[in-house]
């Protein structure tokens, strides 16, 4: 099936590991593309032509390449708790990296609303049953960190090394400069929250 959101194109140039893990599942693969997201990187899906299963795959250099990395190993975490894609290969080699996943069964929001858009109250009603469920793990057992408190140390980083795209704010700051924007956001800081597990993309 064609996804207004993908192009259909050639396989790019693999990496060895990536190559043999697509070749041991002994199909062939139709290449689409996608048009959509904020990530530097690229997405590809991988769609099987005998059997019509997906998998999809992400490439990317410098800090995507790192944000790869992490995804692997938060894949690997989550895996325990609840159902999520299955890392089938991950390419680390110099500044670039690739991670090739299966697909999660299933329609995405966007599907169903474009199909049914009717059916907008019961994508609002799975969306939040998926954050309950994520929230209900004990954050006690997540390695993770991603508190507003180490994440605006990360930002002050950016800041003082000048790191930030000063010219990719939102119309209401546009013209600002990033010392501006900090100043704004800690007037807006809340109180200390208890810890819960979340999801970044939420």
């Amino acid at each position: 099936m064609e996804h207004a959101r993908e192009v259909p194109c050639a396989a790019p140039e693999l990496p060895a590991g990536i190559a043999e893990a697509l070749h041991t599942l002994g199909t062939e693969w139709v290449w689409a593309r996608s048009t959509v997201g904020q990530s530097d990187g690229k997405v590809w899906r991988l769609t099987s032509a005998q059997s019509g299963t997906a998998h999809y795959l992400k490439h990317g250099t410098g800090e995507v390449a790192e944000d790869l990395q992490s995804e692997l190993v938060r894949l690997r975490w989550l895996a325990q708790h609840m159902p999520v894609p299955q890392v089938a290969a991950f390419v680390h080699d110099s500044d670039a990296a690739w991670l090739l996943m299966t697909a999660v069964p299933g329609e995405t929001a966007w599907e169903v609303l474009t199909a049914h858009p009717e059916q907008s109250g019961a994508v609002v009603d799975a969306i939040a049953a998926f954050l309950r469920q994520i929230h209900a793990i004990a954050p006690d057992s997540c390695p993770f960190n991603a508190s507003a408190k180490h994440r605006l140390v990360l930002a002050r980083a950016r800041i003082a090394a000048g790191l930030v795209d000063e010219d990719d704010f939102d119309d209401a700051r546009a013209g600002w400069s990033a010392a501006q924007v900090w100043e704004a956001q800690q007037a807006l800081l809340l109180p200390e929250a208890p810890l819960v597990v979340t999801h970044g993309d939420f």
